[in-house]
């Protein structure tokens, strides 16, 4: 098409899975020789990232990429605008991560050994969400996709901070998981499904990225960095045992409703025949127990009951002595 267009362009096809920092440096270098008007991000959420790290780079030339994107992490993210330097288009080729709507960039930091979210934000200027870009997709990249996109909404739901507006994008969401929850358990996904899909994920993405996630997906980030679980699959893993902690069931009802679901046990069975499906890894008791070491350098606070809970959650996947 943009030949079509007489737009000269290049491709950089170097984009990884849970963009590394120095990947991202070595992009931008890339980039900055070719001096583009624009940038167009195709993939999933780690491409989107990585276009959106790169195009943050673009504005530091010569420094030191850790300094531009964490020197900050202490202070929240307050800003409104996009500290993109270049107008960026977004083709989300998978339907989860929210990445082309909100202002995240999530990245593996080599000095800390995980992955944390940059301090700058930077919004696309143009998404297009088309069911042909995902229609194609292998099936666990389409589960971790929604999986992602409903924890989006189930945690920004009861995330304290959480509001009117964004609970209402969030429901908007699990209604349209609702919609297509047995279809894609089914491999019964029909072209209406794949649309909704890709709907779900942009409220998703909208809610919380208002209010923020809660435990789940940062207990998630250990298995996509160590085990090289799919992130949405990740936080799957944990999202029903912590909606069954909740001593106060009332917001966790409306929840399970707006899913599909009767009863708190049928949402769960639910996501564990996802996690069952895709998930496949060992761990041993003393990666478990060293878990609250991992998290700690992601400044995510780790007490004795999330580690009781982690274990709960990974006893299937544990090793014997």
């Amino acid at each position: 098409m943009l030949t079509s267009l007489g737009i000269e362009y290049k491709v950089n096809k170097g984009a990884a899975e849970n963009p590394p920092v120095e990947v991202c440096a070595e992009m931008t270098e890339e980039v900055r020789a070719y001096a583009p008007d624009f940038l167009v991000a195709v993939g999933g959420g780690s491409s989107l990232d990585t276009a959106k790290a790169v195009d943050i780079l673009l504005s530091h030339p010569g420094e030191n990429p850790y300094e531009v994107f964490y020197n900050k992490n202490d202070a929240p993210h307050t800003t409104i605008y996009s500290e993109g330097r270049l107008p960026l288009i977004a083709c989300p080729t998978t339907a989860g991560t929210g990445s082309e709507v909100t202002g995240y960039a999530c990245l593996t930091r080599a000095d800390t050994d995980t992955k944390l979210a940059v301090y700058q934000n930077v919004f696309c200027s143009l998404a297009f969400l088309d069911p042909r870009y995902i229609r194609e997709a292998p099936k666990a990249l389409l589960h971790t996709g929604v999986m992602d996109a409903l924890c989006h909404s189930v945690e920004s739901y009861v995330n304290v901070r959480s509001n009117v507006m964004n609970r209402a994008m969030g429901e908007v969401g699990m209604k349209m998981f609702a919609t297509f929850k047995d279809n894609m358990l089914n491999d019964a996904l029909t072209d209406e499904d794949y649309g909704n899909m890709l709907i779900a994920s942009y409220f998703d993405g909208m809610s919380f990225y208002q209010s923020g996630t809660c435990l789940p997906h940062g207990m998630s980030y250990p298995l996509s960095h160590h085990k090289g679980v799919l992130h949405g699959l990740a936080c799957a893993v944990f999202e029903g045992e912590y909606l069954k902690a909740f001593k106060n069931q009332t917001i966790v009802e409306p929840i399970v409703k707006l899913c599909g679901f009767e009863t708190l046990d049928e949402f769960c069975d639910y996501m564990q025949k996802i996690v069952a499906a895709d998930v496949h890894m060992e761990c041993t008791r003393e990666e478990v127990k060293n878990g609250h070491m991992i998290l700690h350098k992601s400044k995510i606070v780790w007490s004795v009951t999330r580690n009781r809970l982690l274990l709960r959650k990974l006893k299937k996947f544990i090793l014997p002595h």
